[in-house]
């Protein structure tokens, strides 16, 4: 185990295949101390945040199972629905340079197949997941053996380097074009500053690529780009997007969907860019949207760096991985409780302010809070009058509504006690449970649970 490489990759992976994953994470093991980071929620996908953590890694591991049958994989639209967050991580991985190397299901066929110079492996899901030994065993420790010699030569490379830390954000986007003027510019600018970004850039047009702006991009932890007008036509987002610059994309409400630029850079992955894309028409949408894209990127993540963590990690495929809001007044402790209880036996993550782990230490709480909710994909409040008249949960249930209506979070509100309630109008419209209508709280968070 002398003169093990040690390094930090990005692995994607398909969560619900432990069998899989821990197969290949003990060959890992038996070669190299490999580290790396997972969510500690579910999110929609934040295209930026992926390059970010691909960018801030040493290289780039895939295993990619097929979950389905024989005969489904003889499907080609059911090949390509299972593979589609593959592709696309696939694509960041090709983006980013570093050294990659993918363990794929055969049945893919030609799907994840990469490019030349690119350690892969098509495996037989048989073999890993029948009785009996591993025939191809060696032959994967093998492949991964090189590939480490090829990442610990490039992590010398890197260590003598001279390379400052990238924190500046680059805001590219055209003004005094339709609509778009030196307001937005100025939201974009306060979204920023109120999410501790005080390097900021703004990239005017007209730009040409000179060392000037070579020296500027190569800065940049990331840009804040506009993919219609005057910034497209440039052809500014493809050598952002081809040189693996981080973005954060908006495309301006009246931009045809199917534009050249969009057709060109994303058409050939479904999932991730399109949808990423932040879709606006005024300075207030903007700032929202942005507000919540910021969120996701800056939350945090769990840092897997042993071999025993893998394995809890992968063995904690059987829990849910949305993370789960929790939100009840103190006043109703005892209940809470239980239902948090029932909650974390079904879920990997559930924000319970009062269970002595949800906020760190040093944090301030309100902060933390709010936090926690905007990273959030499930929300359960707990109805009752101590509920109601609480300015804090108040302030909290007002937010989980905002998140309902804007499709970023799954709301479920419980009422605990048979009494009377006066409810706002902001919640009236949203059907709540009656927790006394179940035998148990874990019928309860079971039947939330059936409705995911």
């Amino acid at each position: 185990m002398e003169n093990r490489e040690i390094f930090k990759a990005f692995l994607s992976h398909r969560y619900k295949s432990p069998e899989i994953n821990l197969y290949f994470f003990k060959l890992f093991n038996e070669v190299a101390e490999v580290q790396f980071e997972v969510d500690q929620g579910t999110f929609s996908t934040n295209v930026t945040r992926l390059e970010c953590m691909v960018r801030d890694s040493d290289a780039f591991i895939g295993i990619y199972p097929f979950p389905g049958t024989d005969d489904e994989a003889r499907n080609p639209e059911e090949l390509h629905k299972q593979s589609r967050y593959f592709r696309l991580e696939v694509d960041i991985a090709l983006r980013s340079q570093k050294p990659c190397i993918f363990f794929y299901d055969r049945r893919y066929g030609d799907l994840l197949k990469p490019p030349a110079g690119v350690f892969f492996y098509s495996y037989d899901y048989r073999e890993i997941t029948g009785t009996g030994g591993f025939p191809s065993y060696n032959k994967h420790k093998k492949l991964f053996t090189e590939f480490c010699e090829v990442v610990g030569s490039s992590k010398k490379y890197t260590d003598i380097q001279l390379i400052n830390e990238k924190s500046t954000i680059g805001l590219i986007i055209p003004e005094n074009e339709k609509n778009i003027n030196s307001e937005h510019l100025e939201q974009i600018k306060n979204v920023l500053s109120g999410n501790n970004y005080s390097d900021i850039e703004i990239i005017r047009w007209p730009f040409s690529l000179d060392s000037k702006l070579f020296r500027l991009l190569d800065k940049l932890d990331f840009a804040i780009v506009e993919l219609s007008g005057q910034v497209a036509s440039s052809g500014i987002p493809a050598y952002l997007h081809g040189k693996f610059i981080p973005m954060i994309r908006l495309k301006y409400i009246d931009t045809p969907e199917d534009s050249d630029l969009m057709k060109f850079l994303y058409q050939g992955v479904e999932v991730g860019y399109s949808k990423d894309t932040i879709v606006w028409n005024d300075a207030d949408v903007l700032a929202k949207e942005l507000a919540q894209k910021l969120g996701i990127i800056n939350s945090g993540v769990t840092r897997v760096n042993t071999f025993d963590d893998a394995q809890k990690y992968f063995m904690s495929a059987a829990l849910r991985k949305e993370t789960v809001f929790l939100s009840y007044s103190g006043l109703d402790l005892a209940i809470a409780g239980a239902i948090s209880d029932s909650l974390k036996m079904h879920f990997q993550k559930v924000f319970d302010y009062r269970d002595g782990e949800s906020i760190r230490p040093g944090q301030p709480w309100l902060t933390e809070i709010f936090n926690q909710l905007s990273a959030s994909a499930i929300g359960i409040n707990l109805l009752s009058e101590g509920y109601l008249s609480s300015g804090n949960c108040q302030h909290e249930a007002r937010e989980m509504v905002a998140s309902f209506d804007s499709g970023n979070l799954k709301l479920f509100p419980i009422k605990l006690f048979d009494d009377k309630i006066s409810l706002p109008p902001y919640l009236r419209d949203i059907q709540y449970f009656r927790r006394n209508d179940y035998k148990s709280t874990n019928d309860l968070v079971k039947t939330i649970i059936a409705l995911l």
